[in-house]
């Protein structure tokens, strides 16, 4: 069991998209490139007051490093941070027990009880040519096991949530003494991800998402490309491709990102309310479309407009300072989003 604990470290914040990609697995680059020009950063303003937006990515290359010098401007002219949760701060071991407890079959129960002998070989096989042993993850709820098994194929491939948006200025945050805000936590997001799709529904998006496995990487490689291009009709196309058809994947949608936003646009007005300029972080897929944190925003009477490119620094200006040895930060925590 030591070997799946070692995995669970990166997947809270992931989960969604992840999963996301396993339901609706035809999130492929295709010959039409993105857009560039713009990054995934938006200011809002309204009667004298400003915040960011930045749309994050959680796991990500280190050749990522460093982004745009527009988005270290943001955080630099912020006196505060908040994110979806705060990734610094996870007890791990707390995330283990949620998964363990709540990410598991019924008793008695393995995956194999759940998919169909077809299925279940694909699964096999998958694991045997990449040394994964399934009888490890055989308990997970068929949602867990394949965002477990999605995650260790982009960890082989050098993403790494140590590299993620999040992590990196969430850290700095801590460092410099900003004001650190949770959205929501990431109790409630492991609850929500583990228990609130029903397992008929896992076991469907499974069957049709096994053969795209071990294809994790262009997927995300094709999300990749539309944010570093700041595009965000081409994620829109990329995460919700082939979606009309599915009543399922809407609904599914619908839990990952509609619903949320509309929580962090709210946490974004409340910020605004105070005193403080806030450098707010969420994953890319919350930043777009109609229902994004932008639009929803912009629906209320606020000024939003999305930067600019200005190119990167040399990697010599951003490299990381010694680590202050900063205080602990008052931590504040919202509850569940409407």
């Amino acid at each position: 069991m030591s070997f799946v604990r070692s995995r669970l470290r990166s997947l809270p914040l992931w989960a969604g998209l992840l999963a996301f990609l396993l339901v609706n697995a035809q999130a492929r680059a295709e010959e039409q490139a993105p857009k560039p020009g713009k990054i995934f950063l938006w200011t809002v303003e309204k009667d004298g007051k400003k915040a960011y937006l930045l749309g994050s990515v959680h796991l990500a290359k280190k050749e990522l490093w460093p982004l745009d010098s527009a988005i270290d401007e943001a955080y630099e002219a912020s006196q505060a941070v908040a994110a979806e949760a705060d990734v610094t701060t996870v007890d791990q071991a707390k995330i283990a027990q949620i998964v363990m407890s709540k990410g598991m079959l019924p008793e008695g129960k393995t995956i194999a009880d759940y998919l169909s002998e077809e299925t279940m070989k694909k699964l096999q096989s998958y694991c045997e040519k990449r040394n994964v042993p399934l009888a490890s993850f055989s308990r997970f709820k068929p949602f867990m096991l394949g965002v477990i098994l999605m995650v260790m194929e982009l960890q082989a491939e050098g993403f790494d949530a140590e590299a993620g948006i999040d992590m990196r200025y969430l850290k700095r945050a801590h460092a410099d003494k900003k004001t650190v805000s949770e959205m929501e936590s990431m109790e409630f997001q492991m609850d929500m991800f583990l228990m609130k799709i029903p397992l008929e529904d896992q076991v469907k998006a499974f069957e049709k998402g096994v053969d795209d496995l071990g294809r994790a990487q262009e997927g995300v490689d094709a999300i990749m490309l539309a944010w570093e291009a700041g595009d965000g009709d081409k994620l829109h196309e990329l995460i919700t491709k082939e979606m009309d058809d599915c009543e399922d994947t809407k609904a599914f949608y619908r839990m990952m990102f509609t619903d949320r936003n509309v929580g962090m646009a709210d946490k974004v007005e409340e910020y605004m309310k105070g005193d403080k300029t806030y450098f707010v972080i969420a994953g890319a897929g919350h930043m777009i479309g109609d229902d994004g944190i932008p639009a929803l925003l912009r629906s209320r009477g606020y000024k939003v407009e999305q930067s600019a490119a200005k190119g990167r620094k040399k990697a010599e200006e951003t490299e990381e300072k010694p680590a202050k040895k900063a205080e602990e930060q008052p931590l504040e925590k919202a509850g569940s989003p409407k």
